[in-house]
C-alpha cells in the first residue's frame, strides 16, 4: 500500500532520468551530425524521441491519476522536483560550483520538468474539482 502510494515519485525520478539521457544521447548525435554534414538521421531521432516523450507523458499522467486512489500528499513532493528541475539551470549560471547537466534552456530535461510541475499543481488542485 505505502508503494502503491508513491509510485508515482519514483516514476517521475525515472522519466527525469530517461529524460536526462535522451538528452545527451541526441546532444551527442547533433555533434555527430554536424561533423558528417548528414542531418538526416538527426531529425529522424529527434522526431522519434519526441514521439516517446510524449508516450511517457501520458504514461505519467496516467500513473498520476487513474492508477492509484486519490491522494494528495505526492502532489506537493512531485511539484517540488518539477521546480528544481526547471530551475536548475538557472543555478548553474549563478552558482558556478554546480555541476552542468543541462545542454541548453531548451532541452528534453527542461520540459520534462516544466509537465512534471504542471502534474504536481494538478495533483494540488484535483480535490477543487
Amino acid at each position: 500500500m505505502f508503494l502503491k502510494r508513491y509510485i508515482s515519485i519514483l516514476c517521475i525520478l525515472v522519466a527525469i532520468a530517461l529524460a536526462y539521457g535522451l538528452d545527451r544521447w541526441l546532444d551527442n548525435q547533433r555533434n555527430f551530425a554536424f561533423r558528417t554534414t548528414d542531418i538526416t538521421p538527426l531529425i529522424l531521432w529527434t522526431l522519434a524521441i519526441h514521439f516517446l516523450l510524449i508516450a511517457v507523458f501520458l504514461g505519467l499522467f496516467w500513473i498520476i491519476f487513474r492508477w492509484k486512489k486519490p491522494d494528495t500528499s505526492p502532489g506537493l513532493i512531485i511539484l517540488i522536483i518539477g521546480i528544481a528541475t526547471v530551475i536548475y539551470p538557472a543555478l548553474q549560471i549563478f552558482v558556478p560550483a554546480m555541476p552542468s547537466i543541462f545542454t541548453s534552456f531548451n532541452s528534453i530535461l527542461s520540459y520534462t520538468g516544466i509537465f512534471i510541475s504542471f502534474l504536481g499543481i494538478l495533483k494540488l488542485l484535483k480535490p477543487a474539482f
